[in-house]
């Protein structure tokens, strides 16, 4: 039963999902479904499954984030949540998700353009209004559609989501 999972084989299931989806959906993003073989990933790590502390801002601005194809988005910003890896604080972006309850968090990090996709990886976390913690968890960072297939537009991570720190946990290169 899924609710008697321990976290790293529910993190495997989601996973062997998400590659089932690849394979045989419509709404995929593979343009090649018959030689898609899984998506590469690094093993899972609870280490990298974080409490985050919220810090919202005063004033809720809108910000505009570019995307691969000279567009933009417009998102929330929401404020930062702080989380220690390797006993060192790091803050990440907290982007608010127009009309959806989930944060939005486009990021790079030391992994970028080596093990893991250049233009970074993304992570949606569900959202509460006023919720003071959240749970950061990197095994749960994701390649853009971009990465499969050109005709997909893709946000780029802020200047605040640029982690100085290395990141082994999610999805990897493709």
């Amino acid at each position: 039963m899924a609710s008697q999972e321990d976290y790293p084989t529910k993190i495997k299931r989601l996973r062997k999902e998400k590659d089932e989806f690849f394979r045989t959906d419509e709404k995929s993003p593979m343009p090649d479904k018959n030689n898609f073989f899984g998506l590469k990933y690094f093993d899972v790590n609870e280490n990298y499954k974080l409490k985050a502390t919220i810090e919202y801002l005063e004033k809720k601005e809108s910000i505009t984030i570019k995307t691969t194809k000279e567009e933009s988005k417009k998102y929330q910003k929401l404020g930062f949540a702080s989380f220690a890896i390797n006993n060192k604080i790091h803050k990440i972006l907290l982007l608010k998700v127009p009309n959806l309850p989930q944060l939005f968090i486009a990021f790079t990090d030391l992994s970028s353009n080596k093990t893991t996709y250049g233009g970074g990886r993304y992570i949606d976390l569900p959202y509460k209004e006023g919720q003071k913690e959240i749970e950061l968890d990197f095994n749960m960072a994701y390649n853009p559609y971009c990465v499969y297939n050109e005709k997909y537009v893709c946000p780029i991570p802020p200047k605040e989501n640029k982690l100085n720190v290395l990141i082994e946990a999610g999805e990897k290169l493709y």
